[in-house]
């Protein structure tokens, strides 16, 4: 507890310290009052979330210790979260950002075990305010620079279409690249945020249609800990173009983690490289846009190593996902509906096959929602997901996540 409330007391001091940069700049140029210079945005999400037809594939997988959960399947649960972004601007090429957050729930995905997941924004436990990003961002015509504490998946891996957990859809198979072994191997958004530690990202952008990116992120969560050993190495090249007022964006990244991880069958922590790259695009077609997002870890052996998310399941080897969006409908509303498929390594599969049942090659997961933008500040969203063959136990009935998405955003 003495750590967070240092590190938040920290944070407000550091921002407080540029805020108050950002006055003397002001009154020193006389153009603008400070609080001009400094945008605030705020977010409070709330999912209600239950299981539908889980009692099959959580007894399964009872069966042979893959879920040490009491619970029983087709329950329903709620999780919450709020976030506060402030952003100053010290003068029109340097900005401060520091995002602070806070919620609760585990969500229904603790109940069954799988790699897509039905709830992305969902929290492993309840988390009090804290700082999720702190960073400085220093831009000129063709280079920007930032450094702090970032998050890497917002700067990398990003879509128009499936990225965004709050707003679009919720399934991790949809918000990010399954096989990207990030920051200190987190799989799920909030954990990954809480994470965060040092980073750089340099940007090089030559024309408005291209760019590159490099980071550099520290792969221990903790900030007391930082020694430069535990890396993890990002690249991306990025273009956008547009064809008749239709925008469209490709990315193509490489991942590289460096550090210490939990070793497949025996759960020993190792040091190990793993690898992986990506491609992801986006185009829009009038009111449609549609997207598709593929990944492949292409160094080290994804089926060595457990996910750090969930114990008892492997990193997928490839990853693929594909859909579409359809905006301007009654109720200000968008609908989209995607598929996606993670492909497990074949060190599980034949543990599956040990254990007494019959191993799938990976798991298919698809998703629809309608959301519906009632005003400028609340949206709801009705939302259904659906997993075929979780963990990759082929004989297990496929099971349905049904919720609904409510966020006030100011």
């Amino acid at each position: 507890m003495t750590k967070k409330v240092l590190a938040l007391g920290f944070g407000l001091g550091l921002f407080a310290a540029f805020s108050f940069l950002a006055i003397a700049q002001e009154q020193a140029t006389n153009s603008e009052q400070w609080w001009q210079k400094l945008s605030i945005h705020a977010q409070a999400e709330a999912i209600l979330q239950g299981l539908y037809n889980s009692d099959d594939a959580i007894k399964k997988q009872r069966e042979i210790g893959l879920s040490t959960t009491t619970g029983e399947g087709d329950i329903l649960d709620a999780t919450y979260s709020s976030e506060l972004k402030l952003t100053a601007e010290f003068l029109p090429e340097i900005k401060a950002h520091w995002v602070l957050e806070l919620g609760e729930g585990r969500g229904v995905d603790q109940l069954l075990t799988q790699t897509a997941f039905f709830n992305y924004d969902a929290y492993n436990t309840s988390q009090n305010l804290s700082t999720d990003e702190l960073y400085l961002e220093a831009r000129s015509r063709y280079v920007s620079f930032l450094f702090g504490k970032i998050d890497w998946v917002n700067q990398f891996d990003t879509n128009l279409v499936a990225g965004n957990e709050v707003s679009q859809f919720l399934s991790r198979a949809f918000v990010v690249n399954s096989t990207i072994f990030g920051p200190s191997g987190y799989l799920n958004r909030n954990q990954a945020n809480n994470q965060n530690t040092l980073a750089m990202i340099l940007i090089f952008k030559p024309s408005e249609n291209l760019s590159a990116k490099y980071g550099v992120f520290e792969n221990d969560g903790d900030l007391n800990k930082i020694d430069g050993k535990d890396m993890v190495h990002f690249g991306a090249i990025e273009a956008s173009w547009a064809i008749d007022n239709n925008p469209g964006n490709l990315r193509f990244y490489y991942v590289e983690n460096d550090g210490f991880k939990n070793e497949f069958p025996d759960n020993q922590l190792v040091r190990k490289t793993i690898a992986s790259s990506g491609v992801n695009a986006d185009q829009a077609i009038g009111s449609a846009r549609i997207f598709f997002r593929y990944g492949e870890v292409i160094n080290g052996n994804a089926g060595e190593f457990y996910s750090p998310y969930v114990p008892n399941m492997p990193v997928p080897d490839w990853h693929f996902s594909g859909g579409f969006n359809f905006s301007d409908l009654p109720l200000g509303g968008t609908i989209a509906i995607a598929y996606g498929f993670n492909h497990l390594p074949a060190e599980w599969q034949d543990r599956i096959e040990n254990m007494g049942q019959d191993p799938a090659k990976g798991e298919n997961v698809a998703e629809l929602y309608y959301r519906m933008e009632l005003n400028q500040i609340l949206s709801i969203t009705p939302d259904v997901i659906y997993i075929q063959c979780p963990a990759g136990v082929k004989n297990a009935e496929a099971v349905f996540a049904y919720g609904l998405r409510t966020v006030l955003e100011f």
